[in-house]
């Protein structure tokens, strides 16, 4: 069965079309929330959903047969529902049957669920997993004997930068620099700054989790993860598409469900 897998995080939208286990092209777009709807679209587009306008929502040219996504702002729910025309999409939430046990609140991310998920199905000879997931926002989820348990949120490396750019004078930069310890331009210093600030957490977060978890692997996913990976970090994997494997494995554990 093909199905149509999305992930959107809370800047940018990632998804492409799978059949079985193995994950399709993966096309991205970034986003803004004003202008979500139309973003959105432009999105779908590149999947060829639409054989006319994409707003010509009776024109359909349908090439999966499911929609599963991944949303992080439930009040754009009713928005992506509308412009998937022909289907009605699966939100991946608490609520849904997964093949891993939750020992969290219902309000638990489903970028959060899908990379644990992703995680588990990927490495499931580990009893402890790490993940951790550098986006907008930096998480830590732990996977223990097939039951997440928890772990923690904190501000991710660009969502750092922006807010020290929008409460100081200081100029905004892009990480493209080597980090170091002493700089003599304000861009490096400031690139250093923030990214050993998030590498000096991530390594000793790992090093704590380790007290509580024995033989932990550590996971390592998202945009950031790319910049912390360039150092000593304590993490034994990257998996930059750890959240669309784990919302595939979703997908199919309920489409097995449905067959029975």
């Amino acid at each position: 069965m093909k199905r149509l897998l999305i992930d959107i995080g809370n800047s940018r939208m990632k998804g492409c079309i799978t059949e079985g286990k193995k994950l399709g092209k993966i096309h991205f777009k970034n986003y803004r929330k004003s202008d979500f709807t139309k973003d959105y679209n432009d999105f779908l587009n590149a999947f060829n959903l639409f054989q006319g306008s994409s707003y010509l929502r009776n024109q359909i040219a349908i090439n999966f047969e499911s929609v599963y996504i991944s949303l992080l702002d439930s009040g754009a729910q009713a928005k992506v529902t509308f412009n998937t025309p022909g289907f009605t999409p699966h939100f991946i939430n608490t609520q849904i049957p997964l093949p891993i046990e939750i020992d969290y609140t219902h309000t638990l991310g489903s970028d959060r669920i899908c990379s644990a998920v992703g995680a588990y199905k990927k490495f499931n000879s580990k009893t402890n997993i790490l993940i951790i997931d550098l986006g907008t926002a930096t998480t830590f989820n732990i996977v223990s004997k097939g039951v997440y348990k928890g772990g923690m949120i904190s501000t991710g490396i660009k969502t750092s930068a922006d807010a020290l750019m929008n409460n100081t004078s200081l100029p905004e930069v892009t990480f493209k620099h080597e980090i170091r310890l002493i700089n003599n331009d304000t861009e490096s210093a400031i690139i250093s700054g923030i990214v050993f600030q998030q590498l000096l957490f991530v390594q000793k977060a790992i090093e704590e989790y380790k007290k509580l978890y024995k033989d932990l692997f550590v996971v390592a996913t998202g945009g950031g993860a790319e910049i912390i990976m360039k150092h000593e970090t304590g993490i034994d994997k990257f998996e930059p598409n750890l959240v669309l494997e784990g919302l595939n494995h979703i997908a199919i554990y309920n489409e097995t469900i449905r067959k029975k």
